[in-house]
């Protein structure tokens, strides 16, 4: 049991989904850990139960063992045993959820707050481990409905300024510095959080270079010199991965006119070129210039 436990903590993901009502992942995330003043094993499972129950009520959330995002709840409050008072279970919870990228960015945080007055006789005759039960698990629901009411806020916030005034359809053509990230639906620089791409240099090296992917995005290679003729089914049908591309100055000749289906975290299919490459002498840095279009089902 101790083992489900532990990798049910590291492994519980959930994607928030919205587009058109097809299942694709808004945002992943994998609880990291879950703790406070006298929280034990136990009450950690049932907070879990109520937690990932409430989650498989909505259509648009999977759940998934690995995530690039990670959530971090801490409870304060609970005092256990000494809750229990003349057949009486009371307390006066509150759970401080924090949303972090891999790269230890907060992406968002809240507070859940639950006051919480249970009667022992309806808590399957007196059995204080029942009655502990019952709470814990209610208030993982709890945590769980305001954290996806948060996220599902943010979400059609970014998604609604990002697509507004913009041609999902039209050819797109970017520069990325390095430490830049950008989402493509937008084509804007904007925080890893509500990225898909970005370009970064590995830390400690000077010849290496990652094209980053975040928020969910898979890609897959196509052969050169098909950008033009690539369409929305061939995208569609790609095996695609959500590996990232580690660039060597020395391959940047080779990476080329590389050309890359892709799907975004919203469902949105397109295809990707890397044009070229330039080194910034003020930032003495190497640049990546990328050309992208989203594809159509009805093959614009």
């Amino acid at each position: 049991m101790f083992q489900w436990v532990k990798m049910v903590l590291i492994g519980i993901t959930i994607a928030v989904v919205w587009l058109e009502g097809a299942a694709y992942p808004m945002v992943s995330v994998s609880i990291a850990s879950i703790h406070g003043r006298g929280i034990k094993a136990f009450e950690r499972r049932y907070f879990l139960d109520g937690f990932a129950s409430e989650i498989q009520k909505h259509s648009e959330v999977l759940l998934r063992r690995y995530a690039p995002y990670r959530l971090k709840i801490r409870i304060e409050g609970y005092r256990g045993m000494r809750s229990f008072h003349n057949g009486r279970y009371r307390a006066r919870l509150k759970a401080y959820y924090r949303l972090e990228s891999r790269y230890a960015e907060r992406v968002l945080e809240g507070s859940v707050p639950y006051k919480v007055s249970l009667h022992l006789y309806g808590a399957q005759h007196h059995d204080p481990e029942r009655a502990i039960k019952k709470v814990m698990k209610r208030f993982g629901e709890r945590v769980a409905e305001r954290f996806l009411a948060r996220v599902r806020l943010e979400s059609h916030y970014f998604r609604r300024r990002d697509t507004s005034s913009r041609n999902l359809y039209r050819e797109t053509f970017r520069w990325l510095r390095e430490g830049m990230a950008i989402d493509l639906e937008s084509a804007r620089a904007t925080q890893k959080g509500h990225a898909d791409l970005a370009w970064e240099a590995v830390y400690g090296r000077e010849d290496l270079y990652l094209l980053t992917l975040l928020k969910g995005m898979k890609i897959a290679a196509a052969p050169k010199g098909s950008y033009k003729r690539l369409r929305w089914h061939d995208a569609k049908d790609a095996k695609m991965n959500s590996y990232d591309l580690f660039i060597a100055i020395g391959d940047m000749p080779s990476m080329k006119h590389r050309v890359f289906l892709f799907r975004t975290i919203e469902g949105h299919y397109g295809k990707m070129m890397i044009m070229n490459f330039r080194y910034n002498s003020a930032l003495k840095k190497w640049m990546v210039r990328i050309r992208w279009k989203f594809l159509s089902r009805k093959g614009k």
